[in-house]
């Protein structure tokens, strides 16, 4: 009887109890916590992509217009409409 009693598992105590569930509370509040982060970056991201897709939207739209001489690329890297006398003579065909 006594080999029994050597095997078998240890009672816990009201206290010990008490604390394991309020560790395995805040393991559960720290899931939460992260799994809402992860949430809060995924819709971030997403945001981002459209950003991404609407700045190349835009850069292609000043390309063109580059491109069809309504603007020009300045020295600081931005894109400066052109009026309709500076196109002119910025014409290739009127040299």
């Amino acid at each position: 009887m006594s080999l029994l009693k050597v095997t078998s598992k240890r009672r816990r105590t009201k206290a010990e109890i008490e604390e394991a569930k309020i560790e395995e509370a805040e393991k559960e509040a720290a899931l939460a916590q992260k799994m809402q982060q992860l949430e809060d970056m995924k819709q971030q991201n997403e945001a981002l992509l459209a950003q991404v897709q609407s700045n190349s939207a835009a850069a292609n739209i000043l390309s063109s217009w580059v491109e069809k001489g309504f603007a020009v690329m300045g020295d600081d890297g931005n894109c400066h409409p052109i009026g309709q006398s500076q196109r002119q003579s910025l014409d290739p065909g009127d040299r």
